[in-house]
C-alpha cells in the first residue's frame, strides 16, 4: 500500500481551519474599507489616494480579483491561494536550503501557526505580503543566473508596491547584502545587492513623491497600534499564541533553542538572514515606537512571523533526532493552540485585533 505524504494531510488541516474561518467569521472593519476602495477605478487606486497607509500593489490586485465577483467568500478565497502558495513555498524553501524532513516540520508550523493563522482567511494584504517576502527570499540565496536575478528585481519592486511591510524585511536584506559584499566580495553577493538596490531606487523614483505627500496621513493611519507596542502584548503575538502566557514561554524556549543551533552547531545563511531582519526591523519599530510615532505594525511584521517558525523548525528537528518525546510534546501544544485560536477567533475578535466597529 502507498504510503501518503506527509505534506497532504498538513494541507488538507489547514485548508479545513481556513476556510472554517472564512465561512464562520463575519467581514469585519478593514474588510469593509477594502470593499469601499473596490468601488472605485482601477487608474483611482493606482494613483495611490485612497489609502495612505498602504501603496497600490494589493488593491489593484483585488479590484482585478473582484472584476469576477465582489462576494465576501469570493475575495477571501484570494488570501487562501495566497495561502497555497505559501506553504508550497516553504517547503520547497526547506527542502533545497536544508533537508526534507526540515520543510516537512516548516510546513506543519506555518500551517498551524497561531500567528498567520489570524491573517490567511480574510481579504488584507498580509498573507501576499508573506509570500512575496518568501519568493524574494528563495530568489536571493538560489544559484545566481540572468533569470534568477531578472525574477529577483521583479519581485523586489512588486513586493515593494504590494505592500509597506515588504520593507521590513527589504531594507535589512540590502544592507545584510552589502556587509557580506564588502566582508567577503563575492561576485554573486555583489550582483544580488545591485540588483535589490537598483529595484529599491526605482521604486523610490516612481513612488517616493507619493510616498512623501502622503507621509503624515500614513503614519496616521496606524495610530491605533500605539497601545499594542508593549514587550508583553507583542513577544506572545509573534510567537502566534497571544495571551496564553504559559505556552509563549514553552515556545520562546524552543525559538532561543533553534537560535542557539543554527548560529552555534551548524550554520545556515537564510535563517541568519532573517534573524537579521527581524532584528533589526523589531528593534528600530519598537524604538521609533516608544520615543516618536506608533510605527510597530504586528500584522505588517509578518518577516518576524517567518523567523520565529523558522527557528522553531531547528529546534523541532534537533529533537526529532535526540527527543522524539519532546518534539511530539511541542507538536500536540501547537496542534492545540491553533484550535483553541480557531474557536476564540469569533468569539474573542478583539483580542487578536479584529474589530467590527
Amino acid at each position: 500500500m502507498r504510503k501518503i505524504p506527509i505534506w497532504i494531510p498538513i494541507l488538507m488541516s489547514g485548508l479545513l481551519i481556513r476556510i472554517y474561518l472564512l465561512i464562520r467569521m463575519p467581514i469585519w472593519l478593514d474588510e469593509k474599507l477594502t470593499i469601499k476602495l473596490l468601488h472605485h477605478s482601477l487608474s483611482q487606486i493606482i494613483n495611490g489616494n485612497l489609502d495612505y497607509t498602504h501603496p497600490f500593489g494589493y488593491y489593484t490586485f483585488l479590484k482585478i480579483w473582484s472584476f469576477i465577483s465582489t462576494n465576501t467568500v469570493w475575495l477571501r478565497l484570494s488570501t487562501i491561494m495566497f495561502f497555497l502558495f505559501n506553504f508550497f513555498l516553504l517547503y520547497q524553501i526547506g527542502n533545497k536550503f536544508y533537508n526534507k524532513k526540515f520543510s516537512q516540520i516548516l510546513i506543519f508550523l506555518y500551517t498551524f501557526s497561531g500567528y498567520f493563522l489570524i491573517f490567511d482567511w480574510q481579504f488584507r494584504m498580509y498573507t501576499g505580503l508573506t509570500t512575496f517576502i518568501l519568493i524574494s527570499l528563495y530568489l536571493f540565496q538560489s544559484k545566481l543566473t540572468s533569470k534568477n536575478i531578472l525574477a529577483l528585481f521583479i519581485t523586489s519592486l512588486a513586493g515593494l508596491f504590494f505592500d509597506y511591510g515588504f520593507v521590513f524585511y527589504f531594507l535589512p536584506l540590502i544592507i545584510w547584502a552589502w556587509i557580506r559584499t564588502f566582508k567577503e566580495g563575492e561576485e554573486n553577493i555583489l550582483t544580488k545587492a545591485f540588483t535589490i538596490s537598483i529595484s529599491l531606487l526605482v521604486y523610490a523614483i516612481i513612488w517616493g513623491p507619493n510616498f512623501l505627500s502622503n507621509f503624515r496621513e500614513g503614519l496616521g493611519g496606524i495610530e491605533w497600534v500605539k497601545d499594542f507596542t508593549g514587550f508583553s502584548f507583542f513577544t506572545p503575538y509573534f510567537l502566534g499564541f497571544h495571551s496564553n502566557i504559559l505556552f509563549s514561554f514553552v515556545f520562546f524556549g524552543l525559538m532561543v533553542y533553534g537560535v542557539f543551533l543554527n548560529f552555534f552547531r551548524k550554520s545556515f545563511i537564510l535563517s541568519k538572514i532573517l534573524f537579521f531582519a527581524s532584528s533589526i526591523s523589531l528593534v528600530s519599530s519598537a524604538i521609533i515606537s516608544w520615543l516618536f510615532t506608533p510605527f510597530l505594525h504586528v500584522r505588517s511584521l509578518q518577516i518576524i512571523g517567518i523567523t520565529v517558525i523558522i527557528f522553531y523548525a531547528h529546534g523541532l528537528l534537533h529533537f526529532f533526532k535526540y527527543r522524539k518525546i519532546l518534539a511530539f510534546i511541542f507538536i500536540i501544544f501547537f496542534i492545540i493552540n491553533s484550535l483553541i485560536i480557531t474557536i476564540q477567533l469569533p468569539i474573542y475578535p478583539d483580542k487578536f485585533l479584529i474589530t467590527f466597529q
